[in-house]
């Protein structure tokens, strides 16, 4: 899980990139910043690694958290 506003040089996005680039492991974004931008760069991100990644925002259900969990490791 990843918050995609992060402190530093790279955002949460960025960040989900290296670590799919690096080691093939999903992550789901989190964000209270839900505006069309920021989630159109993760659904990039999304298409340009090949694999399910998810986007929740804050504040989330517990049930939408296990339900994505669940799409985002088995690619659906």
């Amino acid at each position: 899980m990843m918050d995609i506003n992060l402190k530093g040089e790279m955002d949460g996005v960025e960040a989900a990139e290296e670590i799919w680039n690096s080691h093939s492991i999903p992550v789901i974004f989190l964000t209270a910043y839900s505006d069309e931008k920021t989630l159109q760069r993760a659904k990039i991100t999304e298409t340009s690694v090949k694999k399910s990644f998810g986007v929740l925002n804050k504040p989330f259900k517990e049930e939408d958290l296990h339900s994505l969990i669940e799409k985002t490791l088995h690619g659906k």
